[in-house]
């Protein structure tokens, strides 16, 4: 299936979902790291089968000639393998990848619903310390008819025979159980070649004897079809994401630099068209804008005051604040909105901030900021000002 990160990050940036953002990125690491496993596995197992079939054609010459073989050593070394001079057994190599693709394809379908959750639910999101995460975003996707066709690929996913066992073994391991991986092999007297992963049984279900190289590469192959199907469908109902009217990425900014009298400042605005009493109690800001090369560019918004006003023609003028929203919380961990307290305000606030910022006689400094997150204006002064009674 075509698919382009690139466009789903755009989405993303378009439906103010762009928090969802940073697992879709974890999740194309992982997808790297399960690749590499899976071609790992299935290289070094037939560099297996390859030496120890060399090998046997070494005995059968042996034998023809000499009417007699001797059986060395190195029989048990010929299957190992060389990395940057280190001595590799092929055996625990084979073991230990197996633990490691099984880990890897898992985190694959977990972090599928920290996409979901983070890009759908906007707002309603659940933390992801919620203690039945998965099945509660579940629930909550079911419950909204606008996502119907992704309730239904969960439901199948949920049924699925080969991804239960990818999750059953992961969970099986992690949780110190031994899961045994017999590898062994015989040559002249028969051919017979033995990769298994042995039965074992969590929570009342058991799980049967595999070829591990069979089911690793059914794994590997349903895991990406999987995982690029679900996101497919993710991005196409994001106009449909729930609850994302108190998020904000639209934000204007002025600096003054006046360098005859030393004194600078920076604000902030954002812009409605609703009453300040129409706004919601918090809302959320993440700088952020869409160039027309598709890039999008974004900034963790750590200033504490931001102003609001009314929507109109001249984005740098102070006409029409209504309001200000001041900082209640900065983002952690993988969030990337700041959130705010709104208060009403008239331009007396505004002036009240700008004759701090000037008592202060700070020294301007650029915004601590992408500027190509935000728009705005730069004004620098380098001359007296017409009238001693402007503020500046």
């Amino acid at each position: 299936m075509s698919f382009s990160f690139k466009q789903l990050e755009i989405d993303l940036a378009k439906y103010k979902v762009y928090d969802a953002l940073p697992y879709v990125n974890s999740l194309q690491e992982i997808l790297e790291y399960k690749t590499i496993s899976y071609e790992l596995a299935n290289y070094v197992y037939n560099h297996r089968l390859t030496a120890l079939k060399e090998k046997e054609q070494e005995y059968i010459k042996a034998l023809n000639e000499f009417k007699k073989l001797t059986v060395d050593t190195s029989i048990y070394t010929c299957t190992n393998f060389n990395i940057t001079n280190l001595q590799v057994d092929d055996i625990l190599f084979l073991k230990k990848t197996t633990f490691e693709f099984f880990h890897y394809a898992r985190i694959c379908i977990d972090f599928l619903y920290s996409i979901i959750n983070k890009a759908l639910l906007g707002d309603n999101a659940l933390s992801l310390n919620n203690k039945h995460f998965i099945s509660n975003v579940v629930k909550q996707i079911s419950a909204d008819s606008n996502f119907d066709i992704l309730s239904l690929k969960l439901k199948k996913l949920k049924n699925c025979s080969i991804i239960n066992y990818v999750k059953a073994f992961d969970n099986y391991s992690k949780h110190i159980q031994t899961i045994h991986i017999p590898i062994s092999d015989s040559i002249l007297f028969g051919d017979k070649h033995i990769f298994s992963i042995r039965e074992f049984s969590l929570k009342g279900q058991s799980y049967p004897q595999k070829n591990a190289i069979s089911i690793i590469n059914a794994a590997n192959k349903l895991i990406n079809c999987l995982v690029f199907n679900i996101l497919k469908t993710v991005q196409l109902l994001l106009p449909h994401c729930q609850n994302t009217n108190t998020r904000f990425n639209r934000l204007i900014y002025k600096g003054i630099m006046n360098t005859y009298t030393d004194i600078s400042y920076t604000s902030f605005f954002i812009e409605t068209e609703q009453d300040v009493s129409e706004l919601p109690n918090e809302i959320k800001i993440l700088p952020l804008r869409i160039s027309n090369n598709g890039k999008v560019n974004y900034s963790i918004f750590t200033y504490d005051k931001i102003f609001i006003k009314s929507k109109n023609d001249d984005i740098s003028s102070e006409a029409g604040i209504i309001g200000y929203a001041q900082l209640k919380k900065l983002p952690t961990n993988n969030e990337l909105y700041s959130t705010f307290t709104v208060y009403p305000c008239n331009i007396d606030e505004y002036n009240d901030y700008i004759l701090s910022c000037v008592e202060r006689r700070l020294p301007y400094q650029p915004p601590l900021i992408n500027p190509c997150s935000m728009i705005g204006s730069i004004i620098i002064i380098h001359e007296p000002l017409p009238s001693q009674d402007t503020i500046i």
